[in-house]
């Protein structure tokens, strides 16, 4: 199972318009994408004034698996929400910690770093590599994809998120994307050495 967290990957793939894309570098299903049950109607209030973007992320939500705070063992969801995340990070956390096999996508630096800052124990460990940052994401897509059609989409909706600004646009060539994508996320891991997945390599 895959989990998207804090709604912050859905609204960037969803500007991007890469939901295809990313489904087909993740290789699953997308019933196995699961999102909180929340997502959607945040996502009505914050893109309102953008009904393409709004319309992409809908479809997108008919598709995938909900999940509820009823899901989740409450003892982890506490110690979770203990280190600063809120609520809907926790049970996406949670969720992760809980199911063998699940990662965690975040578009949120700080959720990451919330969660280092748990003591060393079971639900750390059981976190450990299973967090997959949005910048590494990105890296991975390039991996998988043409890189003047996907800097086309990534530029396009680069409004949403600074690094893309920083990284994609007129002129920016690939040698230029991934070193400003890299250089986030070396920051990034270098502060959480344990919690991030394998990085990213090309096929």
């Amino acid at each position: 199972m895959i989990v998207l967290s804090d709604n912050n990957i859905l609204f960037k793939l969803a500007h991007c318009d890469l939901f295809d894309e990313f489904l087909a570098y993740i290789q699953l299903p997308v019933k196995s994408i699961a999102i909180l049950h929340t997502c959607i109607f945040k996502m009505r209030k914050t893109l309102r004034n953008n009904p393409e973007v709004l319309a992409r992320l809908e479809r997108f939500c008919q598709l995938v698996t909900i999940i509820t705070h009823d899901e989740v063992d409450i003892d982890v969801l506490e110690a979770i929400m203990e280190t600063g995340a809120d609520a809907g990070e926790a049970i996406l956390a949670a969720t992760v910690a809980m199911t063998p096999g699940a990662y965690l996508i975040t578009g949120d630096k700080r959720v990451v770093r919330a969660l280092n800052t748990m003591a060393d124990g079971p639900i750390k460990s059981a976190l450990a590599g299973r967090v997959l940052c949005f910048e590494e994401l990105v890296i991975g897509l390039m991996h998988n994809s043409d890189f003047s059609e996907l800097s086309i989409k990534l530029t396009a909706g680069s409004a949403c998120d600074g690094v893309l600004r920083n990284a994609f646009g007129p002129g920016r060539t690939e040698e230029h994307a991934l070193a400003c994508l890299y250089s986030y996320a070396d920051e990034l891991r270098t502060a959480c050495p344990t919690l991030l997945t394998p990085r990213p390599v090309a096929r």
